[in-house]
């Protein structure tokens, strides 16, 4: 992660020694890969790195790290979208239910082994995109929401309970980064 420019690796966020112990036994099974939130340096977009962030940085680790994936990524600003080899991305805004119905109708037979959502970081887009996306995910895979806040945690977890999925939270210590350095995580049945 952090050789693209991600900040999964080191910095605010430190989620790769976790993605190790949860994801290792999948690198070379898994078949499809999708994180929302690609990014953006744009300033004018909300949730954004900032002008020195590198759109797209995770999704080139993943690709890395999951051998025999295809890794599709998703965000509202549209001026970030890219496509490489194994790498895809689209268009979605977090808020529109309508948007994912859009997205996932030009790869309708995708079944995602992970879903990350790192994207715009507040309850309703989490459970908008939750709503949307969750199906996605096959039997067995995981459905992962980053950057969730301390407070919002109990929250999160009730949802992801509501629909049936097992869930639990990840809270991981970071000397400098007290208020979302936490991740949700669901298995999907």
């Amino acid at each position: 992660m952090a050789g693209y420019g991600s900040d999964k690796g080191i910095g605010w966020h430190t989620y790769t020694p976790f993605y190790v112990a949860l994801l290792q036994d999948r690198r070379g099974t898994a078949t499809a890969v999708f994180e929302l939130g690609l990014g953006t340096n744009h300033e004018d977009t909300p949730s954004n790195m900032g002008a020195h962030g590198t759109p797209g940085a995770s999704l080139r680790a993943w690709r890395d790290y999951f051998s025999n994936a295809e890794v599709y990524g998703a965000d509202v600003d549209k001026r970030i979208l890219f496509a490489e080899e194994r790498i895809e991305t689209f268009y979605v805004d977090q808020c529109d239910a309508g948007s994912f119905a859009a997205m996932w109708a030009k790869i309708p037979d995708v079944a995602l082994d992970v879903f990350l959502d790192d994207g715009l970081h507040t309850f309703d887009a989490a459970r908008t995109t939750l709503e949307n996306s969750i199906d996605k995910v096959k039997s067995g895979g995981y459905y992962i929401i980053e950057d969730v806040a301390r407070d919002d945690v109990k929250a999160y977890l009730e949802l992801i309970r509501g629909m049936g999925h097992p869930g639990m939270s990840i809270n991981i210590r970071h000397p400098a980064n007290v208020y979302d350095n936490c991740l949700i995580v669901a298995a999907i049945r």
